[in-house]
């Protein structure tokens, strides 16, 4: 779980705490589980500042691997690019670093691995297909639609002073659930909102017969 107000996460947690005993991660940035967590590490991408964690889970004597990923997010910034000129420019950080250091970790797993999280870049980014190329998007697999999940109930003033309202319906597609070539995907989806600028998004993993015993 990612991104969402702690008030709301002590009520989740507390109605959830039967069905997902095990936990993992802080404030709202949190690893729930029905399986064992037997390992967790708080990682630190091309040395960001953003929260991620690296969890291995025992589920039914097989042993996955999951990382709960968080990377920087873009925004405009205005550049002067002639005495007379100044332009909105894109720019996104070191996200590009922190998905090639992803990347070099994930090539070296060799458990069934979901990486899953808000990974702030969309389907058109050169990031996403570094990704794309050692793992398996759930939604594009099984999902149907655009599967947009930002922003929700975003403020438009905080880009505009003179606007005072917020966007209520999701652009793009920032949050993905990713897989090994040991699952199979059966369904994703994007669920209805929560107290959070993006919307919560639900994928079925299966692990293939050969992968394990899940």
């Amino acid at each position: 779980m990612q991104e969402i107000n702690e008030d709301y996460a002590e009520e989740v947690f507390s109605k959830l705490a039967a069905l997902y005993p095990y936990h993992q991660g802080r404030g709202y940035h949190v690893i729930l589980s029905r399986y064992p967590i037997r390992s967790f590490q708080t990682l630190q991408l091309a040395g960001g500042n953003e929260p991620q964690e690296r969890a291995i889970i025992e589920m039914n004597q097989q042993d996955v691997v999951l990382y709960n990923i968080s990377t920087t997010p873009p925004w405009f910034r205005r550049r002067k690019i002639l005495p007379f000129l100044t332009i909105p420019v894109y720019e996104y950080g070191n996200r590009p670093a922190q998905i090639q250091d992803l990347v070099w970790r994930l090539q070296k797993e060799t458990l069934p691995v979901i990486a899953a999280g808000d990974f702030n870049f969309t389907e058109q980014s050169q990031d996403y297909y570094y990704l794309r190329a050692v793992m398996q998007d759930a939604f594009r697999t099984a999902g149907l639609g655009f599967g947009f999940t930002f922003p929700h109930g975003w403020e438009l003033n905080l880009l505009v002073k003179q606007l005072n309202w917020k966007l209520t319906f999701p652009l793009v597609r920032l949050d993905y659930v990713w897989y090994s070539q040991h699952w199979g995907a059966k369904s994703a989806q994007v669920l209805p909102a929560i107290d959070s600028e993006h919307l919560p998004i639900e994928a079925e993993l299966r692990l293939q017969p050969e992968s394990g015993r899940v």
